[in-house]
């Protein structure tokens, strides 16, 4: 949700400071979500590790 919000800001040409204050995130969250949506690649959650069934 907060980063949904982060991206329409950004889409807004919002500063990023005044994003971080209506979203109630930190700044370096706001330059890792405009990282990878100004490279053109779609914003998806990062996927887990899925190492946890493993057998041993």
């Amino acid at each position: 949700m907060k980063r949904q919000r982060a991206i329409d800001l950004l889409c807004a040409q919002v500063d990023s400071k005044v994003i971080t204050t209506q979203i109630k995130v930190s700044l370096a969250t706001v330059y890792n979500i405009r990282r990878p949506w100004r490279a053109v690649d779609p914003i998806s959650r990062k996927p887990g590790t899925g190492g946890h069934k493993k057998k041993r």
